[in-house]
């Protein structure tokens, strides 16, 4: 059973595929509380200067939807992210190589909003194909 949340979370990742970025201010909490592999940061500000560098590094960058479950203030997500590496990346300038990764993302909602993420992503996967050490 498909759920408001469930239904935000994709409206999330469609937006972002289309490059709206207004979906950052409607979506996401001012003082979003973000958890990488890479380490926390604070606020929507830093998750939209994040995204946007993923766009500017990857401009054919997806975000594919497997699975959103949702429960109460959390929401499950389970996907695929792609891609292909046209632009500096973490340091590294552009190989031309793709990439396609599986990742996971529990949300918590506060007024409608994502206040909080945890994110485990394949990030050793995209850097293996990407050719970047």
């Amino acid at each position: 059973m498909t759920t408001s949340l469930d239904r935000t979370v994709r409206d999330l990742y469609d937006r972002l595929n289309r490059r709206d970025g207004s979906v950052i201010a409607e979506l996401i909490h001012e003082d979003l509380l973000d958890h990488t592999s890479h380490g926390e940061t604070r606020g929507r500000a830093a998750h939209e200067a994040h995204v946007l560098a993923g766009f500017e590094a990857f401009p054919d960058m997806r975000f594919d939807v497997d699975e959103a479950l949702a429960a109460g203030d959390r929401a499950v997500v389970r996907g695929r992210l792609s891609g292909t590496h046209q632009g500096p990346f973490m340091g590294a300038p552009p190989t031309g190589r793709s990439f396609s990764i599986g990742w996971i993302a529990v949300y918590r909602f506060h007024g409608g909003q994502i206040a909080e993420r945890w994110l485990q992503a394949d990030d050793l996967g995209m850097m293996l194909a990407l050719g970047v050490r």
